[in-house]
């Protein structure tokens, strides 16, 4: 029989599956470009709406915030600086910058105050420089192959849109009370499996603790925290739990919650100095000194000999400029326990700053008792190797960061990750030998990148989640001589923050003018809190990224 029209070539099932696949890949590449340029259309018509905006209202606010480095410098900080350096742009638009930084204060302290200032102040913009006060240990980010693709994946609009999605709906059911996304009461407890660690816990407090380590190991706080609570429902008087507890709140700058578990150990174990101390230094961290000296003194009429007393009350005068008081705290401490080389750390912490003071050279000796006590005691070594530095003793500086590096210490357990090689890298830029300038930065710059504290990553996290709500935009700056990544790494998933790369800029500042033209000290290891020239460096810099990225200048 004569065949007429087209010949129809059977389809096998693997083309039919291939086509539909291919189908569907394609539908989804489709999608993606589209989401990407309707994000794209909105944020130049939002962007446009607003410069329309500002410039009808005539005042764009910025509220800077951060420690030391932002507060110190009156008119020649760099917030004061930035706003006098944006006015002289002429760009139809008047700027008024707000300096809300505090001296000493963490992360958790600035997320937990932010919407109180965002209310306060009602800023257009927001700029945080921060971190280097959190003091905690150090981890290593989580670079594995399956991490990468995670990330890969998330970066996808789509895969953005389907969490919202699903996020929408897990809302609505718990609206209805088919699902419930949040534990609510105990008797769920007892049944309730673990995703992460893969086993269903039995009613046993001993389990629940042991799942509560296990995710402080991963740094899954948040999950922590859950755990503890749970414990403490089943057991009220769990000394354990609620320690842990008022730790976890006061890193997430919960501080009422941490305040009431404070004082409830208080109620249970009156005779233990610990929890005045730690109510203490709580109260300390909120800038409530009074409240802090009363706790500090209430331990310390239970216990004269606790060491860790005076060092708290140490700390504590040494935050309110209180130096003569500050010092005899630690001295006093030295004297009850002589050869405890942690008494010793602590009272190396008076003299963290020592440049420009008379006594110099006393506090060099101190310095050095400190470390023949512990040689592996890599901060105060930083401080005496800095010293050394910006007295111009680059051969004994140089000895001394090559001692410590010789030890090839374990970067997490460096306050400062990179803070010796960033030292041997300075002295070695000072002496103009460029090859091993580059060396030491690069070895510098790969410890910082890498590492990371877990709870200055969170109130990161928490700062751009407020923001967001309250829709103000975020710049990000980073201190003078680090490495941007750190930052970029944070909000890896995230959009619509504007950062200020301020590494090779101030290192090429320092090989021109020299580390103390820029910087008054070296407290952060690499760096320090910045001279008028160093300020202004820093205010041009952010001012010149603000006008590009949000005003198109």
């Amino acid at each position: 029989m004569k065949k007429t029209g087209f010949y129809r070539q059977k389809v096998s099932s693997k083309q039919k599956i291939a086509l539909v696949t291919f189908g569907l890949f394609l539908g989804l590449v489709m999608l993606e470009i589209s989401l990407r340029i309707g994000g794209f259309t909105f944020l130049l018509l939002q962007e446009y709406r607003n410069v329309i905006s500002i410039k009808q209202r005539g005042t764009y606010k910025i509220m800077c915030l951060g420690e030391s480095t932002t507060e110190l410098g009156g008119e020649n900080s760099y917030p004061a600086q930035l706003e006098r350096i944006l006015n002289t742009k002429d760009r139809g638009v008047h700027f008024s910058v707000i300096n809300k930084g505090i001296c000493g204060i963490p992360t958790s302290y600035i997320v937990a105050h932010l919407q109180e200032n965002i209310n306060c102040y009602k800023p257009d913009m927001v700029i945080t420089m921060m971190g280097i006060d959190d003091g905690g240990k150090v981890i290593p980010y989580d670079n594995n192959a399956s991490t990468r693709m995670t990330k890969f994946l998330k970066n996808f609009r789509i895969y953005k849109l389907t969490r919202l999605l699903l996020s929408h709906i897990a809302v609505k059911l718990d609206e209805l009370g088919i699902y419930k996304h949040k534990i609510a009461s105990k008797d769920v407890f007892y049944s309730m499996p673990d995703e992460s660690f893969g086993i269903q816990l039995p009613n046993r407090i001993d389990n629940y603790y042991k799942l509560a380590q296990g995710y402080l190991k991963s740094a899954k706080y948040s999950e922590a925290k859950q755990i503890f609570e749970k414990i403490i429902l089943l057991d009220d008087r769990s000394i354990g739990a609620y320690t842990e507890l008022a730790w976890l709140n006061s890193s997430d700058g919960n501080y009422s919650r941490a305040e009431e578990i404070l004082q409830k150990l208080i109620k249970i174990d009156p005779g233990t100095t610990d929890y005045y101390w730690m109510l203490g230094n709580l109260y300390r961290v909120e800038g409530k000194y009074l409240e802090s000296e009363k706790m500090f003194k209430e331990a310390l009429s239970i216990n004269s000999q606790d060491f860790r007393i005076y060092t708290n009350l140490g700390h504590l005068y040494s935050d309110q400029k209180r130096i003569s008081e500050s010092e005899a705290m630690f001295e006093r401490a030295v004297t009850i326990a002589p050869s405890n080389p942690e008494v010793f750390r602590e009272l190396g912490f008076c003299y963290r700053e020592p440049w420009g003071r008379p006594d110099q050279d006393q506090i060099e000796k101190k310095l050095q008792k400190v470390i023949e006590m512990d040689i592996n005691d890599t901060d105060t070594i930083s401080v005496l190797g800095w010293l050394y530095l910006l007295q111009d003793r680059y051969p004994e500086a140089e000895k001394i960061f090559q001692r410590a590096f010789a030890l090839n210490l374990n970067p997490q357990a460096q306050i400062v990750p990179g803070s010796i090689q960033g030292g041997l890298a300075t002295i070695y830029q000072q002496q103009g030998n460029s090859r091993l300038a580059n060396k030491y930065y690069q070895l510098e710059r790969s410890l910082q990148v890498n590492y990371y504290d877990p709870i200055t990553r969170l109130n990161y996290l928490g700062v751009k989640k407020i923001l967001d709500k309250n829709k103000i935009k975020y710049v990000c700056v980073q201190y003078p001589v680090r490495s941007l990544e750190p930052l970029r790494k944070i909000f890896s998933d995230s959009d619509g923050v504007i950062f200020v790369d301020n590494e090779n800029l101030f290192k090429k500042a320092i090989k021109k003018f020299g580390f103390k033209m820029l910087f008054t000290d070296m407290f952060g290891g690499d760096f320090g809190h910045c001279t008028e020239k160093g300020n202004k460096l820093l205010a041009e810099n952010i001012a010149n990224v603000i006008l590009k990225e949000v005003f198109n200048k």
